[in-house]
């Protein structure tokens, strides 16, 4: 047993380790990608109501959840798609904004039965394919409310969809993969459970490990006293015992610890695929580019919290004479606003007052001009890499600063607009803290890619210095 009890210690210490690794680094992914998904749908919901091409939800106010569910996919009548449509897709983007706001992200809650309720209510829509031609009901008639407007001359809502559409596929690819890994290592945390509730348990002594049949039939025993709630799961102690006292225990092992490694992998990967400096810089650019759609919703709800406000202020009559402009043609008189800055760093805030219609044209240019990082064929994409990658990576980091401190600034106008707006109308204030949230998190991988680039540039700096190659680190 002294074999069995080193080989429990190694693969205790190596199951703490994928522990922590989903804790600190796949858990938080997987919670930062719903909350980008639901900022993604909510734009598509808003821009297909907006456009005539789906009808709002008028009992969405009045559904509750409680749980993470499947929405409706079944069948309906062609003539009443823009209402049913609506609704599903409504219901789709509450239960995300259910998601992102009351599901507690953890190990412990992501259990097998709910990632399994994540999983069948993430195929609601099939965002991978978003055509007529789509065997699922939903996809198939959100796929013709898009092309309403793709039909239309509202450019800009064509590109705003599209762009949402395409970061909406990649995201929840990315969803369905963190959540069927999670899905495969709580089979692990099962038997890891096993291991320690049982197998240590005072009662479990050594000639229970004589026979496979002996060692399932006290596993058996000592799980109904241990109390735990989860049901027995067979296959699952099978596999434990195999790992303990099987004829191919070592191969079996030696599987297991290749599931609970980290580091080891990754270093295998760089080995296998030496990662070209320019690709991370490309891949940068592609991922500053999804700031676009978020910043451009941000700019959509500015302009309208604005109106709401200026509004407010005015008596009946001065509504009238405004409305008289509007429809002359006449544009808006500029205000500014007097908002609190919060500076990242240090955290000491400060106020500043903002041009608004000056800001909200400096938002509009940025947000076009990011969306266009994303498409090859245009021409800032193409005059930019054309470029070194030193000029592309100042560009880069240009960027990341301006974005940052506009940020800053939606952030102080969306507080304003909460804080100023008489009580009476704030009700039509919209919130704008799950854009900010998504282009914080755009801005944060952005980053996080910008520093795996200088990363990697220096380190190979230094081992062309020293004479070193890569065969001679691996």
């Amino acid at each position: 047993m002294e074999v069995d009890k080193n080989f429990n210690s190694e693969l205790f210490n190596a199951f703490s380790n994928k522990l922590a690794w989903y804790t600190s680094t796949q858990i938080p992914l997987l919670q930062s990608n719903y909350v980008n998904m639901h900022s993604l749908v909510e734009n598509i919901l808003k821009t297909l109501i907006n456009k005539g091409a789906l009808a709002a939800d008028p009992y969405k106010n009045d559904k509750k959840i409680s749980k993470v569910t499947p929405i409706d996919c079944g069948s309906y009548i062609e003539s009443d798609r823009a209402q049913i449509i609506g609704a599903r897709l409504s219901d789709y983007e509450m239960m995300l904004d259910f998601i992102c706001n009351y599901f507690n992200f953890s190990i412990t809650t992501l259990s097998t039965d709910q990632i399994k309720a994540l999983l069948q209510f993430n195929e609601g829509f099939t965002w991978s394919s978003i055509a007529t031609t789509s065997k699922s009901q939903n996809t198939r008639g959100l796929a013709e409310a898009l092309n309403t407007i793709r039909r239309g001359s509202d450019s800009f809502a064509t590109d705003l969809a599209n762009n949402s559409l395409h970061t909406a596929d990649k995201t929840m690819s990315q969803i369905n993969a963190i959540l069927n890994d999670l899905a495969s290592f709580q089979r692990e945390v099962y038997k890891m459970n096993i291991r320690k509730d049982v197998l240590e348990h005072p009662t479990f002594e050594e000639s229970d490990y004589e026979s496979k049949e002996k060692m399932e039939a006290k596993i058996r025993q000592v799980y109904k006293q241990t109390g735990n709630k989860a049901p027995y799961d067979i296959e699952l102690v099978k596999e434990v015992i195999e790992e303990t006292i099987g004829e191919n225990k070592e191969e079996y092992r030696k599987k297991l610890f290749e599931k609970f490694e980290v580091q080891t992998k990754e270093k295998k990967a760089k080995k296998e695929n030496k990662v070209n400096p320019h690709d991370i810089l490309m891949e940068t650019l592609l991922i500053l580019s999804t700031v676009s759609g978020q910043a451009l919703v941000a700019e959509e709800k500015l302009q309208s919290n604005s109106i709401n406000f200026e509004m407010s202020k005015l008596s009946k009559f001065q509504k009238f004479l405004l409305e008289i402009r509007r429809a002359l043609g006449l544009k808006d008189k500029p205000c500014s606003y007097k908002i609190s800055i919060t500076d990242q760093n240090t955290q000491i805030k400060r106020s500043e007052i903002i041009n608004f219609q000056e800001f909200i044209m400096n938002l509009d240019r940025k947000a076009k001009a990011c969306a266009a990082l994303g498409k090859q064929e245009t021409t800032l994409y193409k005059k930019i890499i054309s470029k070194s990658d030193e000029e592309i990576l100042d560009f880069i980091m240009k960027q990341i600063n301006e974005f940052s401190k506009i940020l800053q600034i939606i952030s102080g106008l969306d507080d304003f607009f909460k804080t100023q707006t008489p009580r009476t109308e704030r009700a039509k204030i919209q919130g704008i803290s799950m854009e900010i949230t998504a282009i914080k998190n755009s801005l944060y991988k952005t980053n996080q890619k910008k520093s795996d680039y200088i990363s990697i540039v220096e380190e190979e700096r230094q081992m062309a210095r020293l004479g070193i190659s890569d065969d001679d680190v691996f």
